[in-house]
């Protein structure tokens, strides 16, 4: 139950189990993670408390303890968790990702990078792959390096793949299918591959998310920016007339959700739709909706809180063409962290982002921006669950236009 996401139901009976059947570290452990997740991390945290009273040397609880402090703000203190159950079980993935996130956010990119070599979706494919720092001189060399994760990961990471080129090899690259046509025009791979090509010869084949770690991505030095992808002439002027029927410039778009929710250990990021049109009330123009799967009704009830029509464009995130192509016209685009965060960067236009807590890696633990994304500008949720002063930062600046 905890794993699907029903929180309510994993405590009810994860407290069963600890009435039925006694203390119980794991018991303990998996009820302070439960509670978590629902939320309420101050019962959370003194659950696992208990837990590791009862067994101090239980990685699992170790971890969990390391996730909740993340969430608290307490990003020392939870690294010391993390290092905790690492010590005692060197092989915990999930303990190795937790504090991956936490030394990225914090700007440790060298240590950082080596942990997010166990992330969630090389659990299984990690054998496939080299996996050890590159050599400097690639000369010669035929590189593979295949997608990884969702299209937003992809986008991100492939920054990294001109550096493959810088020394020296010859770089293939298998894309998500629906970014073949973009990767080719960003001119970022000597070839890239089409899905039935995936057994192609080459000297060395990678995942595209550990190439900040087979490059040896350092704490100190220059990040490589977003890739450049050109959107095609014709649906630029698709999207453009499209704009002009709507109305009046300027155009903003808004994205108020993504990743997967409901689901343990996915990333989910959503921030709260009625406020985030209560705080764009005060702006001039033509505002759009860019969110993938809207709620029934959900359209309509944010219109209602922005106190006029917001025109709905939401069928194209399943046309990536297009979204390219409207992302590099409108003025601003207000958003959670997501594919048409990444292909605006694409387009070279900054953005508006909002921020849960704890922040992933690409915006950091603190600031007004990411140094992964310069110019674009962070709104971020309080510790405590509160939106309020993002929000009403956010408002103040889309009213200064």
């Amino acid at each position: 139950l905890s794993a699907k996401g029903d929180t309510g139901d994993a405590i009810k009976h994860f407290r069963i189990a600890l009435d039925s059947g006694g203390a119980s570290a794991p018991a303990l452990s998996n009820l302070g993670a439960a509670l978590s997740a629902a939320g309420r991390d101050g019962e959370a945290l003194a659950t696992i408390e208990v837990a590791l009273a009862i067994d101090a040397d239980y990685p699992d609880a170790l971890n969990n303890r390391g996730y909740v402090l993340r969430k608290q703000g307490r990003l020392e203190e939870a690294v010391t968790a993390f290092d905790g159950a690492l010590a005692i079980a060197p092989d915990h993935r999930d303990a190795q990702y937790g504090r991956a996130f936490v030394n990225l956010t914090l700007g440790r990119f060298g240590t950082g990078w080596h942990d997010y070599l166990a992330r969630p979706s090389m659990s299984r494919a990690a054998g496939r792959y080299h996996r050890t720092p590159l050599a400097g001189d690639l000369d010669g060399k035929h590189v593979l390096v295949e997608r990884d994760q969702g299209l937003g990961d992809e986008i991100f990471f492939l920054r990294f793949v001109n550096r493959l080129r810088d020394r020296g090899a010859r770089v293939s690259y298998l894309p998500d299918p629906r970014l073949a046509r973009m990767v080719a025009r960003a001119e970022i791979a000597d070839r890239v591959l089409d899905p039935d090509e995936q057994r192609v010869a080459a000297d060395l084949r990678l995942a595209v998310g550990d190439l900040p770690y087979l490059l040896r991505t350092g704490d100190d030095e220059p990040l490589p920016a977003s890739i450049a992808i050109p959107a095609l002439a014709e649906r630029i002027e698709e999207m453009r007339a499209r704009l002009t029927g709507f109305g009046r410039p300027p155009y903003l778009g808004f994205t108020w959700r993504g990743g997967t929710r409901g689901v343990r250990g996915a990333l989910s990021k959503e921030a709260p739709a009625e406020d985030l049109m209560a705080a764009a009330r005060g702006t001039s123009g033509t505002c759009l909706a860019l969110q993938r799967q809207p709620e029934d009704g959900e359209i309509a009830m944010m219109a209602r809180a922005l106190g006029r029509e917001l025109h709905d464009l939401t069928a194209l995130n399943d046309d990536l063409e297009g979204m390219l192509a409207l992302l590099g016209l409108i003025d601003d685009y207000v958003c959670v962290s997501n594919t048409n965060l990444h292909l605006r960067a694409a387009r070279g236009r900054n953005s508006r982002v909002l921020v849960p807590n704890p922040a992933e890696f690409r915006w950091m633990a603190a600031g007004a921006e990411s140094p992964w994304f310069p110019g674009t500008r962070v709104y971020r949720q309080g510790v405590d669950g509160d939106w309020g002063k993002a929000l009403a930062a956010l408002g103040r600046d889309l009213a200064k236009g």
